[in-house]
Order: C-alpha cells, then sequence, then structure tokens
C-alpha cells in the first residue's frame, strides 16, 4: 500500500467503512452467492484487502481454509467481532511484506473493491503478481475488480459521486486528475449533529489501471488472464497460472 493509502485509512476511512457498505447480513448473504456462483466453495482462499471480512467471512461459512489480509488493524479487529469462532485466519501486513516472507498454495485469491488502485505504483503491481504466481495452486484462480480512473475521462460533475447516506450522514467523493498515472480521491462526511452540520475528510492518491494493463502485466508475471468484465469504470477479472 502507498503511504497515502495507509493514512487515510487510519486517519479517516476504517471509522466508517464498514457503515459505507450498508446492512452486513445483506452484503455477506449477497458475497456468498458471488462465491458460488463463481465456483468458490472448497478448497483454500487467500483474500487481499479483505477489511471487515465481507467476502472473507462467507467463505469462510462456505467451508473455504480462509486467511484474510489487510494492513487495517481497526479493519481486522471488525472482522474478528464478525467471526466470533475465529474461521478467518487474519494478518495484519501490507500484500507485498506478506507474499514475501510466505510461502503456501492458495486455490482462489480475491483482491477485490478498489484495493489494486491503493498501490503506490505500477512497479509495487507489478511485483504483487509476480509475488502471487507461485501461490497461486495448479488450476487455481485470481480473482481482481477495481476502479478504471483513466479510460473514461473525468468531466464536470462526474468528479463527484455519493458514497453512502442515510438520515443522519452523507458521504461523498471528489476525484481530480493528478498526472498520467495517478488521481487525487477526497472523500468528505457530513455528519448531521443537532440542527447543524460537522464536515470531515481527507485525500488519497489512487492509480490509474486499465483493463489493458493490468492484464499485460499478469502476462509479464505468467498468469493466463481467463475473463474480464468491464461495467461503466468497474474492472473485474479473473486469471489463472499458465
Amino acid at each position: 500500500m502507498s503511504s497515502s493509502a495507509f493514512n487515510h485509512y487510519k486517519y479517516f476511512l476504517s471509522k466508517v467503512y464498514s457503515w459505507t457498505l450498508g446492512d452486513k447480513a445483506d452484503l455477506f448473504q449477497k458475497n456468498a452467492a458471488w462465491l458460488m456462483q463463481n465456483g468458490i466453495t472448497e478448497g483454500k482462499l487467500l483474500d487481499l484487502g479483505a477489511g471487515f471480512g465481507s467476502h472473507a467471512i462467507p467463505a469462510a461459512e462456505l467451508g473455504l481454509a480462509v486467511t484474510a489480509i489487510d494492513f487495517s488493524s481497526e479493519l481486522l479487529n471488525e472482522l474478528k467481532k464478525f467471526d466470533p469462532s475465529s474461521k478467518v485466519k487474519t494478518v495484519e501486513s501490507d500484500f507485498i511484506t506478506f507474499l514475501r516472507h510466505h510461502s503456501e498454495n492458495y486455490d482462489y485469491v480475491l483482491c477485490l473493491g478498489d484495493t489494486l488502485t491503493d498501490l503506490a505504483s505500477l512497479e509495487m503491481l507489478n511485483d504483487l503478481f509476480q509475488s502471487l504466481v507461485d501461490q497461486v495452486s495448479e488450476n487455481g484462480r485470481l480473482h481482481l475488480s477495481w476502479r478504471d480512473y483513466q479510460t473514461i475521462p473525468f468531466m464536470d460533475s462526474e468528479r463527484f459521486y455519493i458514497i453512502k447516506q442515510d438520515e443522519k450522514s452523507i458521504m461523498t467523493c471528489v476525484l481530480e486528475d493528478e498526472n498520467a498515472k495517478m488521481i487525487t480521491a477526497t472523500d468528505v462526511l457530513h455528519t448531521k449533529i443537532g440542527n447543524e452540520f460537522k464536515v470531515s475528510g481527507h485525500s488519497y492518491q489512487k492509480l490509474k489501471l486499465t483493463p489493458e494493463l493490468v492484464s499485460d502485466l499478469l502476462i509479464k508475471a505468467d498468469f493466463d488472464v481467463i475473463k474480464t468484465k468491464v461495467q461503466g469504470r468497474i474492472v473485474e477479472l479473473v486469471a489463472s497460472k499458465n
């Protein structure tokens, strides 16, 4: 992870991240269905950027042996509250450090949400894939998803979007081009206290990653890209070891 992303989660996002994803029972049920639809029902699973366990916990409930990696101690502590039987093994670490000091084969590796874009550079992304290829078992699969900030230009109001809102709070994000490789994302939270709103926020940088760029790096690392789905800015990609 970049220091920018680390600080964003530590000082701002980890405190509200769970809230932004809504009802947990519904979320766990939805993600359990996604796992089953993708044939992820048995074996060993590594969840990179697991957060509070939105995929890790349903996977463990399905019977998979799950290892959840995240650099946020706050989010991993929340995961443990949702997992009182300790079915999920949790590790507080950034991805590269974990993979460099750990050797184990996994049937499935997940890196979902917008986690990939939190890496500091394309070189770090390349290191991630090079480190992962030896830990994906034969016939195993790598499932990735991220938001494409490059292919479709941001125009006017498209730079602003609502992340989550309820009767007391509203959280928005503002996106600004930084350079050819990065954007700056600013999360802004308005919280109603009495008759007034308190405003807080924090900015961090995110990588611009296109489907073509990620595919090229995966192929370079000896993965075989077997599926790519693009819906608006959201990219989902599945790869296996070549």
